[in-house]
């Protein structure tokens, strides 16, 4: 079944992903075996899901472990999703990771959804002014280029760019907007997939931060989990680096792992852990008591997720604002330009002639 096309495992939506998880947290939390448990409530889950948490009972009852079906599909499960179950799996408390995992999973949700939704208005905005330039480039820059002629007064150079562009405007207007329509149809669709809480965003920016403090955050908790398991120092540094999802975190991870195989632990450059913050480099670094670590790491985690909590709160707040001044703002800026630029010019022209 795991290679058959029909597979409910193929392209399943991030809400779905999110609905499964929050299944499995309470499944394993009643201790119900998994493979019963999705049997069970297949049937009360929305069509789409109801069938993705049957394939994965029909197939751990055919053996299959929970890792193996979710590394089967890793286009519906995203590397780290997978990393999170196993290192709850590791660490034997599945149920917290799988809580955590549907948390994380719902804030990258909703912060999609915030964004489409603050996305709608600017660019109706956007496309309005793209009309109203279309317009203008077909009918009022040839009128000014008559009032220009009847002067017998040398064309400007913005009016005869934007008259040109209207003569051919049936070559390059329809493709404008219907390239623009693609493209946000693309990643409105992309933004739906369990795969887009593993797309990265820059860090410098707002969302690009969220989800940083979001995976530092997990990063943190899932060490802990499994430093308290008594799994080894660097397995579970790498774990927990590909249970975040962070890339740069996951090269760190490795680099530190392999420090401490050759012995180096408690001696391993700071340098090496650049891409951390340096509570949590000082805390990899300095290695020491478990115990310690692991509670240091919980209250680390915290703290970031507190960060994450402010960012979301700026971002509901904030990002309409943000996007409709950049996109819709930018719209009509460049129209009111291409209006009132060769208005001018001409205006000019006329009291330069009548003085």
């Amino acid at each position: 079944m795991a290679g058959e096309k029909s597979s409910a495992l193929t392209g399943v939506a991030l809400d779905d992903l999110i609905a499964l998880t929050e299944e499995m947290a309470a499944l394993v939390r009643a201790g119900v075996p998994l493979e019963t448990g999705l049997a069970h409530v297949a049937s009360d889950l929305a069509h789409r899901r109801g069938r993705i948490a049957a394939e994965i009972a029909q197939r751990m009852h055919a053996g299959e472990s929970l890792i193996h079906v979710l590394k089967s599909s890793p286009e519906s499960f995203p590397p780290a999703y997978t990393a999170v179950v196993e290192a709850g799996i590791r660490s034997g408390r599945l149920p917290a990771a799988l809580e955590g995992l549907a948390s994380t999973s719902r804030r990258a949700a909703e912060l999609r959804r915030l964004t489409r939704a603050a996305i709608i208005y600017p660019l109706v905005i956007a496309f309005m002014a793209f009309g109203l330039f279309v317009a203008s480039a077909l009918w009022f820059q040839p009128q000014i280029t008559q009032v220009y002629q009847s002067m017998h007064a040398p064309l400007s150079r913005i009016n005869l760019a934007l008259a040109e562009a209207g003569r051919y405007a049936y070559l390059w207007a329809p493709w404008i907007p219907l390239i623009a329509l693609i493209l946000i149809g693309t990643w409105w669709y992309r933004s739906t997939r369990a795969a887009s809480i593993n797309l990265g965003l820059v860090r410098i920016t707002p969302a690009g931060r969220l989800l940083h403090y979001g995976r530092l955050a997990t990063f943190s908790d899932m060490l802990a989990l499994l430093i308290d398991s008594g799994a080894a120092l660097g397995q579970s540094v790498v774990l927990a680096a590909d249970a975040s999802g962070d890339e740069e975190l996951r090269g760190i991870a490795r680099q530190y792992a392999a420090d401490i195989e050759r012995g180096a632990l408690g001696t391993v450059p700071r340098d090496k852990l650049h891409a951390l913050p340096p509570l949590l480099s000082w805390l990899l670094a300095g290695g020491g008591n478990q115990a310690a670590l692991a509670h240091s790491l919980r209250s680390t985690a915290g703290a970031y997720r507190r960060h994450a909590a402010r960012l979301d709160e700026w971002f509901r707040l904030y990002l309409p604002i943000v996007l409709t001044v950049c996109i819709g703002g930018t719209a009509v800026v460049v129209y009111a330009l291409s209006m009132l630029g060769p208005w001018y010019q001409m205006l000019s022209r006329i009291a330069g002639v009548h003085s």
